[in-house]
């Protein structure tokens, strides 16, 4: 199932879809990250996160979700590019 993500931090994101998921659910995610070097290559990092928040909104369902676990790389990766896109 595709979702797009509307917001992203170090440890969670916030995603709009067409699923309602349960408060508490773990899911299973792959993130398509930019590179922070190289914008235009991309990187696919999967993970597991917990479902903190879900609410209808007019696009969708709108779910926040606590990452739980994710290679190391993949953290890194995601950090840096959050702390390029928030200067």
């Amino acid at each position: 199932m595709r979702a797009r993500v509307i917001e992203i931090s170090e440890s969670g994101f916030g995603f709009v879809c067409d699923i309602a998921y349960p408060i508490g659910a773990t899911i299973k995610f792959r993130l398509n990250i930019p590179d922070p070097a190289n914008g235009s290559q991309w990187h696919v990092a999967p993970g597991q996160a917990e479902v903190m928040s879900s609410v209808l909104g007019r696009d969708g369902f709108r779910s926040g979700v606590g990452i739980q676990s994710m290679l190391i790389a993949h953290q890194d990766m995601l950090k840096a590019w959050v702390q390029l896109r928030s200067r």
